[in-house]
């Protein structure tokens, strides 16, 4: 994917704090943060610099630094202004992006486009939401587990395993003239059965996801004064 639009968007969460970054991603990213922070320096190293408007005014000083495609999040050039943690001045270095050529990102497009751009697969893309979404330490393991891409490694091992078994037998099936070792057929039924004892386990595996993730319903019922209350306190460690 080559998108001819240049994305602006911030890239921490709303509110006030220390620092908010600001993510410029595609083909004019490098263009539009010059405008706003001056010339930018080598790839991957950050630079001090005053964000100013299109008037020359400093908005404020901060940080920046160019990601050069494809070694970025999105696989396009990509810039990281950081800011003080202001919501209005960071929606007025946005606005002074936008008036550089940059367009505000939709939400989740900078991912969206990392996934385009075979930076991520599907599994490691929704994770993102997962891990920022994650309210125990078991649901950001196990998001951060499958935006390392080790679920998609194990899930495509399976496959490729399946689909050599599958071409061992259908060769076998094909030219029965040439003989197949017992030796030969144990393995291929072995590997298929630890495959298949693999899925199970994902299978389950995901079921106990979707809990961590989402939660479930409990009810607590009991006559009135029999410690319901107690009981919720002691499961919530209140």
């Amino acid at each position: 994917m080559a998108p001819e639009s240049t994305i602006i968007a911030p890239a921490s969460a709303p509110g006030r704090g220390g620092i908010s970054i600001i993510r410029i991603s595609g083909p004019a990213s490098r263009t539009v943060a010059e405008s706003l922070c001056g010339k930018l320096e080598e790839p991957w190293r950050f630079k001090r610099c005053s964000i100013t408007n299109k008037g020359g005014a400093v908005l404020d000083t901060g940080m920046v630094v160019f990601f050069k495609s494809p070694h970025s999040y999105t696989g396009e050039d990509v810039v990281e202004v950081h800011c003080h943690g202001n919501p209005r001045l960071v929606d007025l270095i946005v606005a002074e992006g936008v008036a550089s050529g940059a367009r505000v990102a939709e939400p989740g497009e900078f991912t969206k486009r990392a996934y385009l751009n075979n930076k991520i697969d599907l599994a490691q893309a929704e994770s993102v939401a997962d891990l920022i979404e994650a309210q125990t330490e078991e649901a950001a393991l196990a998001a951060h587990n499958s935006l390392s891409g080790k679920f998609s490694s194990d899930i495509n091992a399976c496959i490729d395993s399946l689909v050599a078994s599958r071409i061992f037998i259908e060769a076998s099936l094909d030219f029965p003239e040439e003989e197949t070792g017992d030796e030969d057929l144990n393995r291929v039924g072995l590997e298929i059965k630890s495959q298949l004892s693999f899925i199970e386990t994902s299978l389950s595996s995901a079921k106990k996801g979707v809990m961590v993730r989402e939660g479930f319903g409990v009810v607590i019922v009991g006559p009135p004064n029999a410690g319901k209350s107690t009981l919720l306190n002691a499961l919530a460690q209140k």
